[in-house]
């Protein structure tokens, strides 16, 4: 069979069924590429006519004219339609370059996802509603707690019933070997850090800073995982004089 290349300027053809409405500039037959799996195939390629099922024009006839025709398998090609062909498949499907990179290179875990210790706190990770640890069970607020950044950080967002808010970060630190948290507040802050215990509550130890009266206390916080999964939230500082503890809050953490 003969395949010859196609020159046009007007508008593609109409197929009917295998039959060619001939459009009045047109002088040779209509070519075009097999393809059968294709909604559309290009009126530029050569192929047998009556194998093309719609005719879509896609760039200026004028570009393929005359070009060389290169051998492919038991046909020749204009050798820009072979290269259209190409950038049609990479754009058609982005992703196959990339997987082919990253399917056989996966990217390597960080640290903070393969240190067992960065998921010792994994146990306060949700969205919780938080009661006095009393009787009562009043509401105390709401706390919104997530982890961030491949692992390696934990961010505490803290709304009170009575509309204040306070903002903590938490990582674990494995050049030093312990949690630390960093809270700031509405005039304070406080900055402790520590590690599991042995019954795998978080104990946190240092001090809270009150902006207002310049003064600093030492500070301690225990989260208690219990069994039912509420979380429990006991904190204390102690007086710089007396060096007694008190209770500076006893919370109850229950999922929404």
């Amino acid at each position: 069979m003969d395949y010859l290349p196609r020159s046009f300027t007007g508008e593609p053809p109409i197929l009917h069924g295998d039959n060619i409405l001939e459009s009045s500039d047109l002088t040779l037959k209509d070519l075009c590429i097999t393809r059968p799996d294709a909604e559309v195939c290009n009126c530029y390629m050569e192929c047998p006519i009556n194998k093309c099922k719609i005719f879509q024009r896609i760039i200026d006839g004028n570009v393929l004219n005359n070009l060389s025709l290169v051998e492919f398998g038991n046909m020749k090609w204009p050798i820009g339609i072979i290269l259209i062909s190409i950038i049609n498949i990479a754009f058609m499907n982005p992703g196959l370059a990339q997987e082919t990179v990253t399917g056989s290179q996966p990217s390597p875990k960080t640290i903070c996802e393969t240190e067992p210790h960065f998921d010792d706190f994994d146990f306060w990770l949700g969205e919780w509603n938080v009661y006095s640890n009393d009787e009562k069970r009043d509401l105390q607020g709401t706390n919104s707690i997530t982890k961030h950044h491949q692992n390696c950080l934990i961010m505490e967002n803290w709304t009170s019933l009575q509309g204040g808010t306070g903002r903590s970060m938490n990582y674990y630190d494995p050049v030093e070997h312990k949690w630390r948290q960093l809270w700031v507040a509405g005039g304070y802050s406080i900055d402790y850090s520590g590690g599991l215990d042995e019954s795998g509550a978080m104990v946190l130890t240092g001090k809270i800073n009150y902006y207002k009266t310049g003064k600093s206390q030492a500070f301690r916080g225990v989260w208690t995982p219990n069994g039912d999964g509420s979380v429990g939230q006991f904190f204390e500082q102690q007086d710089p004089e007396t060096k007694e503890w008190t209770v500076w809050f006893d919370g109850l953490y229950l999922r929404r």
